[in-house]
């Protein structure tokens, strides 16, 4: 199953949250015995959508039946694009390292966007199966690709907001403030698309 991809111009001035789930259970001894309940991100996405984009989210709300199903969002504040990324295995990965100490988070990329430029590994493009799987890539071999994120709406309702009517065409303008997105993890979103899980 495709999942239907938000237009372009949604996404810029988002509020974004990106979110972990820790368990913290402080104790007299000074440790706080942390704990998480699952080690990827979770981003929570806000969105006022303007009347250029308003009419295809809102097709998109109808097509996959609210919250039901997934769709694909470009995260401009997660650099969408990957140059010569180190890859490790078959799934295309982004992995971001802060400038000190030694920890760094793998992004696993399920939704490779190839609408303006191919996936290339050593310089070559490639084909991508599968959520982000790339047959016989492996360690020492380097990607750059574009990618976006699985996310389902958060609600079953769309807010919508009809201004004036455009002088230009004599037709009302629509406008969608407040629309909330949840990204979902691969579990979910293999589950969503009609996937097998991954064994």
């Amino acid at each position: 199953m495709a999942v239907p991809i938000l237009p372009l111009g949604v996404g810029i001035d988002a509020a974004v949250a990106p979110t972990f789930q820790t368990a913290v259970n402080p104790s007299e001894g000074g440790i706080s015995g942390r704990s998480s309940f699952r080690d990827s991100v979770v981003r929570n996405y806000t969105y006022n959508i303007g009347p250029n984009e308003a009419e295809e989210v809102y097709k998109i709300f109808l097509a996959v039946r609210g919250r039901r199903y997934p769709v694909a969002l470009r995260d401009w504040g997660f650099n969408y694009m990957a140059v010569n990324a180190p890859q490790v295995s078959e799934f295309l990965t982004v992995t971001v390292r802060p400038a000190t100490g030694t920890q760094n988070y793998v992004q696993r990329i399920l939704i490779p966007d190839t609408r303006f430029m191919p996936v290339t590994v050593n310089g070559s493009p490639v084909t991508v199966d599968e959520p982000g799987v790339v047959a016989g890539m492996g360690a020492g071999d380097v990607a750059t690709f574009q990618y976006l994120i699985p996310v389902c709406f958060l609600e079953d309702a769309l807010g919508m907001v009809v201004h004036a009517r455009n002088p230009d065409d004599d037709t009302l303008q629509v406008s969608l403030p407040t629309v909330h997105f949840e990204e979902i993890l691969e579990a979910e979103y293999r589950n969503l698309v009609g996937l097998p899980p991954l064994t």
